[in-house]
């Protein structure tokens, strides 16, 4: 998998070649073998220094796959996200997107029965006004999902 994905011209996308992983693992091994080639993906891209891009691009296909999962979860799976969200945050700060889709996860989050160490939907928000630079795009944005409409 790392020599395919550094293969990958520059600029090209990750996804399609991760995307078919994914399905196949959870078609021949279900959920448990879809988490286990997410971790195997994960530690690839942490080798991937030489090429920052890639190594964000490869981890937020990662992530965006396993948000893709229904259901809640438990606290465990919900701080292991939340760390993957930071990790994603600290290699594009600036990213309206990204930080809409940690405080739209924070709120759904905040919905599950028992589950803690997911940061307070406000505390994303004020986190969020400090690091995007574009203030107007993500406040519109943000402002719909505050008010619980959704981003």
């Amino acid at each position: 998998m790392d020599r395919l994905l550094r293969a990958l011209s520059p600029g090209e996308s990750p996804a399609p070649l991760l995307s078919t992983l994914f399905a196949e693992s959870i078609a021949s091994e279900g959920f448990e073998g879809f988490r286990q080639r997410c971790r195997e993906v994960r530690d690839l891209a942490s080798n991937l220094w030489d090429l920052p891009n890639l190594r964000f691009h490869v981890l937020a296909v990662v992530l965006d796959a396993e948000l893709r999962l229904p259901g809640a979860c438990t606290t465990a799976e919900a701080k292991r996200l939340c760390m993957h969200f930071e990790e994603i945050l600290s290699a594009a700060s600036g990213s309206v997107e990204w930080w809409l889709r940690y405080a739209a996860f924070a709120q759904r989050a905040a919905s599950w029965d028992g589950v803690s160490g997911v940061p307070q939907l406000s505390d994303l928000h004020s986190r969020a006004m400090r690091a995007v630079s574009d203030q107007g795009a993500y406040q519109e944005k943000a402002q719909y999902l505050l008010q619980g409409v959704g981003a």
